[in-house]
């Protein structure tokens, strides 16, 4: 969404985190390393729905895979920062990332935004839209991390429709704008 407002890039952890996990790259061969070679797809990418059933089972697992994820992902997303850095004087990169307020790019970051919903739409979104069991939806809850939510600059409230977020984001990007961020 903040593309379509001007963002000059995104930078989505996710999306680095699943092609950091692709064949044969270094990530998915720490990851077999660590967890076997059953948590590789047949083309060496790791398969993400086995490791998710494996790590969302067990809390020690969960930290051993974001020991490996997370700097990987820090070290990608920092260099794209670095690279977009003569750019940003001009505009915004906004990053989208789960894990942003436990990291050291925290300290890059000129404003914070937390998009929230209820547990219940968070639940709901998980099984009926990803198609999560409801055992599932319940682990993946239960795993996201605390947070200290002074950090946070502003808070997107997303349990309406898409055009009610669209909105929200819309006059969030505004304020960070008119603010000179």
């Amino acid at each position: 969404m903040t593309r379509s407002l001007g963002a000059l890039e995104v930078i989505d952890a996710d999306e680095v985190t699943h092609a950091l996990m692709g064949p044969e790259t270094p990530l998915s061969i720490d990851i077999a390393r660590e967890f076997g070679s059953g948590m590789l797809a047949p083309d060496s990418s790791v398969d993400r729905q086995r490791l998710g059933r494996l790590v969302f089972d067990s809390p020690e697992a969960l930290r051993k895979l974001e020991a490996l994820v997370h700097p990987a992902v820090r070290q990608y997303v920092d260099r794209k920062l670095e690279d977009t850095e003569g750019e940003v004087a001009a505009g915004v990169v906004t990053v989208e990332a789960i894990r942003l307020l436990d990291s050291p790019l925290l300290s890059r970051m000129q404003g914070v935004w937390f998009v929230d919903s209820s547990l219940s739409k968070q639940f709901s979104r998980l099984t009926d839209l990803r198609g999560y069991s409801t055992e599932e939806a319940k682990k993946r809850i239960a795993a996201q991390p605390a947070f200290d939510r002074s950090l946070v600059t502003e808070v997107i409230r997303n349990d309406d429709t898409l055009d009610h977020l669209r909105e929200a984001v819309s006059a969030a990007w505004l304020r960070f704008r008119d603010a000179g961020a």
